[in-house]
C-alpha cells in the first residue's frame, strides 16, 4: 500500500514538473497576432492563416482535457486507496480488540494457574509487542493518509489553475479573432 502511495506521489510530482515546463514554454501571449509599430509598414498585420490561433487554442484545450483526465484518475486511485486503508484500519482495530481480550483472558488464567506462569508471561509479552507494532503501523498509516489528502488538495489546486489558464487563453483567442476580423474589414475598406 505504501508503494502505491509513493508511486502516486512520484507520478504527481512528474505531472507537476511537466505542467511547470509547459507553463513556461507555452506562453499565452503567443496566441495574439503581432502588429507592426513602424509607420512605414501598414497599420494592420493580418495573419496569413486564421487557423493558427484556433490551433493553439485547440492544443491548450486538449492539454487541459488530458490533465483533467489524469487528475480524475489520480482522484479515483486515491479514493480507492483511502477506502482500502479504512478497511485495513478497521480490521486492525478488530484484531487489536481481540488480542486485548485474549490478553485479558490470558492474564486472568495466569493468576489462576501458577504452574504455567512463565508461559503466560511470555504470551502476554508477545501480545503486548503485537499491539505496540499494530499501533505504530496505525500511526504510520495515519501519516500516509494525511499525505494522500495533501496530494488530493494539490491536485484540486492544479486543476483550478489549469481551468483559469484555459479561460484566459480562450478570452485572448476571442480578442485576437476580433482584431483579425477588424483588420480584415479595415483592409477591405482600404482596397
Amino acid at each position: 500500500m505504501k508503494e502505491d502511495m509513493l508511486l502516486l506521489v512520484q507520478q504527481l510530482q512528474d505531472e507537476r514538473a511537466k505542467n511547470k515546463h509547459l507553463s513556461t514554454t507555452h506562453n499565452t501571449r503567443t496566441l495574439l497576432p503581432t502588429y507592426p509599430t513602424s509607420t512605414a509598414e501598414p497599420a494592420v498585420h493580418v495573419p496569413q492563416n486564421h487557423s493558427q490561433v484556433a490551433t493553439k487554442l485547440a492544443e491548450a484545450q486538449k492539454l487541459l482535457k488530458t490533465k483533467e483526465t489524469k487528475l480524475k484518475q489520480y482522484h479515483s486511485i486515491i479514493i480507492t486507496l483511502k477506502e482500502e486503508f479504512i478497511k485495513l484500519e478497521r480490521d486492525k482495530a478488530e484484531q487489536e480488540v481481540l488480542l486485548q481480550n485474549k490478553l485479558n483472558n490470558t492474564a486472568g488464567r495466569a493468576n489462576i494457574s501458577h504452574n504455567n506462569n512463565g508461559a503466560n508471561q511470555e504470551d502476554i509479552r508477545h501480545m503486548q509487542d503485537t499491539i505496540a507494532t499494530l499501533r505504530s503501523k496505525l500511526t504510520a498509516c495515519d501519516g500516509d493518509l494525511k499525505k494522500a489528502k495533501n496530494i488530493m488538495e494539490a491536485l484540486r489546486n492544479d486543476k483550478n489553475t489549469f481551468q483559469k489558464q484555459a479561460e484566459e487563453m480562450e478570452k485572448e483567442a476571442v480578442e485576437a479573432q476580433k482584431k483579425c476580423d477588424n483588420a480584415q474589414q479595415g483592409r477591405h475598406l482600404l482596397l
